[in-house]
């Protein structure tokens, strides 16, 4: 769907479909879609997917990225979940493997072995043990992210190998305006710029009929419900300990 074609699916809705000599300018109407798309990809799990990109390690050695430490990335790109090196193969406890990761190692032992309340204390110092030799071969880079300029600040040590960034990438703008809740968004929205447009004003249609609005209500309750039901439609999918 081109936005020319949400355009129209909005004033259709907020005229009842030419029903009312109501209807908010093609101008704003373009406006609010594009906040609106902005606020979706930030906040919405179905605006973005998951895609990889792999980064030469000699990008690290530029006089660009030694000046600032930050990476710039394309404007589709809302967010960065990963940020680690890619290296050849493991070494651990003497055992050769393309494969082996520490979080292997500590999953076996915790799934594989017997588990009693007579070996806690061994089990917990063997956990304190795996904390520190993962300081050893710890491939993840500390990294940040800023939405608005779409760049990484690596605040970690520099990359030496290649870089895998597993990032969120907004779909195809045409694909989110297919979206029901998201044109419900921007209907909702634009019930509530009209009814600011009718209360600056003593509007009267044809025929000396005065408008009493109640567009606002309207807008704000189902902008409110789809807020709300979006938030529950992407749960946390971690928690955090402390003691």
């Amino acid at each position: 769907m081109t936005k020319a074609e949400l355009v129209e699916i909005i004033n259709q809705d907020i005229t009842i479909s030419g029903s009312m000599d109501l209807n908010v300018s093609k101008k704003e109407i373009e406006r609010i879609v594009d906040q609106e798309k902005r606020y979706a990809y930030r906040k919405w799990r179905d605006a973005v997917e998951v895609q990889y990109a792999i980064m030469n390690p000699a990008a690290f050695q530029t006089k660009e990225f030694k000046s600032s430490r930050s990476i710039q990335l394309p404007e589709c790109v809302w967010g960065i979940n990963e940020f680690s090196e890619v290296k050849d193969g493991a070494r651990f406890f003497g055992i050769n493997d393309m494969d082996l990761t520490m979080d292997k190692v500590f999953g076996s032992d915790l799934f594989l072995s017997p588990f009693s309340s007579d070996i806690i204390a061994t089990r917990t110092i063997t956990w304190s043990w795996y904390d520190l030799a993962k300081s050893f071969t710890l491939t993840k880079i500390q990294f940040r992210f800023n939405q608005n300029t779409h760049r990484i600040t690596v605040v970690g040590r520099t990359p030496n190998h290649p870089v895998v960034i597993q990032a969120y990438v907004g779909i195809p703008e045409e694909e989110l305006y297919e979206d029901y809740y998201f044109q419900r968004l921007c209907i909702s929205r634009c019930k509530m710029q009209l009814h600011r447009l009718l209360k600056t004003f003593d509007y009267q249609v044809v025929g000396g009929i005065t408008v009493i609005s109640t567009l606002q209500d309207e807008g704000k309750t189902e902008y409110d419900s789809i807020v709300e039901l979006k938030l529950k439609d992407d749960p946390a999918d971690w928690f955090l300990m402390t003691n």
